[in-house]
């Protein structure tokens, strides 16, 4: 929802000005909570991560290991039939 929904501070999702508030986010979750799962939940070593103003800046390093596993998995295993469609 955060890329859906971008803000240039993570704290206006929570705002109580409704202009900048963002319900799907600040009533799914509250802000304390959502800092420490990202404090916390890391699927990388940070020490590898290239810095934002870097050439190879990955927005995703913290997570890629977990999306590139579901990618190779289902290459692996999702095996369309004949008859598909694609919008």
């Amino acid at each position: 929802m955060f890329g859906i929904h971008s803000m240039p501070d993570l704290n206006l999702y929570w705002s109580s000005d409704l202009k900048y508030r963002v319900p799907a986010i600040a009533d799914i979750m509250g802000k304390s909570r959502y800092m420490k799962i990202n404090q916390y939940l890391h699927a990388a070593d940070s020490s590898h991560q290239v810095a934002a103003e870097n050439d190879g800046y990955d927005p995703l390093f913290k997570v890629r290991p977990i999306l590139d596993t579901v990618r190779i998995n289902s290459k692996d295993l999702y095996k369309p039939s004949a008859a598909i469609s694609i919008d």
